[in-house]
């Protein structure tokens, strides 16, 4: 839930407060993506033509960094 009120030379939003479940949710999908970036730096020409990613493709996604 989220509330936003307008005062004279102020905005506020008041926002629900992150309970420890959707924090978790968060680290997982970081590690996630760092495992599989990692995962794909390490594959060989022949296994990136068998998936059909480019190199281009592959050094996009792995300089990207986990939270994206």
């Amino acid at each position: 839930m989220r509330t936003i009120w307008i005062m004279p030379g102020w905005v506020g939003i008041v926002m629900q407060p992150l309970r420890f479940a959707d924090l978790a949710s968060v680290a997982s999908t970081w590690w996630d993506r760092a495992c599989q970036r990692r995962a794909l730096a390490d594959l060989s020409p022949a296994q990136l033509r068998d998936i059909g990613v480019t190199e281009a493709q592959r050094q996009n996604e792995i300089r990207k960094p986990f939270w994206q």
